[in-house]
C-alpha cells in the first residue's frame, strides 16, 4: 500500500487544531474532543480506513489492524502505537528544561 504524502501539511494543520488535552474536571468535553479526533482520522486518512480494520476499544481508544496481503509467507506482525491526549503543564515545570535553553 502506498500512501500519498501530498497534502500532509494541511492535514497536520487541521490535526493540531483539535484540542486533545486531558480534562479530569470536564470528562464530557474531553470525550467530545477525543471523538472529534477519531472522526478526523477517518476523514483525513481514507486509504488507511479502507485498507485497515478499525477496532474501537472505548471512547478513548481505537486500534487499526492491517492484515497481511499473503498470510503465511513468513511475514512478522508489526505493532504501531500512538498516544494522542496530552496533560497540560504549567510554566514552573519548564524552567529547567534543557530543550528551552
Amino acid at each position: 500500500m502506498t500512501i500519498p504524502h501530498t497534502g500532509l501539511p494541511e492535514i497536520l494543520s487541521r490535526a493540531i487544531r483539535i484540542a486533545t488535552v486531558a480534562s479530569p474536571d470536564d470528562r464530557e468535553a474531553e470525550k467530545s474532543r477525543l471523538r472529534a479526533w477519531q472522526d478526523f482520522l477517518v476523514q483525513a486518512f481514507p486509504l488507511v480506513h479502507r485498507e485497515c480494520e478499525r477496532h474501537v476499544l472505548s471512547e478513548y481508544a481505537v486500534y487499526y489492524r492491517l492484515p497481511a496481503a499473503e498470510p503465511g509467507e513468513g511475514l512478522r506482525p508489526v505493532l504501531l502505537l500512538a498516544h494522542y491526549d496530552v496533560v497540560p503543564a504549567d510554566d514552573t515545570g519548564w524552567r529547567g528544561c534543557a530543550v528551552l535553553r
